[in-house]
């Protein structure tokens, strides 16, 4: 018998007796502190398994994916957020805070001509996606005082095991302060 397939995704769903409900607030509570032009936004979270880093050792902590028309229509949602869910259990909150908002800096309205944002015959607003490329650095540092890099670096040296959970190293690092210049 062949070994079966792994499975790289799980939606992350939302009930009553649901752990990830407040996965959901988390980030409505970004959106609400800095996009505002998104307050419509109806985002799904999926978790991602068996992100393996490149052979540089960058490792994809979270994408998004603006959906599809025809997504749109199996389940109401405008975008999808895949956080591995390996890094983000390495995370602090301020670093979890960075990644989800880095992801929600990309989606942009549409506007039409007149400056007006765009709809599609339901009456459902259309967004894009900005390239990672053009996110402003600065302003995520201003609003979380640390950058991707930073988090990809804490990241990739905790997972192989440059330090401990709790050490001096891991709380600078893991967020909880500022590294040392």
């Amino acid at each position: 018998m062949s070994k079966p397939k792994p499975v790289n995704w799980e939606l992350i769903k939302v009930n009553r007796d649901s752990p990830h409900e407040c996965l959901y607030e988390f980030v409505v509570q970004i959106i609400n502190q800095y996009h505002d032009r998104l307050n419509n936004l109806i985002v799904v979270l999926m978790w991602r398994y068996n992100v393996r880093p490149d052979p540089d050792g960058y490792m994809l902590l979270a994408d998004i994916t603006k959906s599809s028309d025809k997504m749109r229509e199996l389940f109401e949602h405008d975008v999808v957020i895949g956080i591995n869910k390996q890094a983000w259990q390495l995370l602090s909150d301020k670093q979890k805070r960075l990644l989800i908002d880095t992801q929600l800096e990309r989606v942009v309205v549409c506007l039409d001509k007149d400056g007006k944002p765009k709809e599609d015959d339901r009456s459902r607003l259309i967004y894009r996606l900005k390239r990672m490329e053009v996110i402003d650095e600065r302003i995520m540092l201003d609003r979380h005082n640390t950058t991707m890099d930073k988090v990809h670096e804490y990241v990739y040296n905790k997972m192989n095991g440059q330090f401990e959970t709790g050490s001096y190293a891991d709380k600078i690092f893991g967020g909880e302060g500022t590294p040392p210049s």
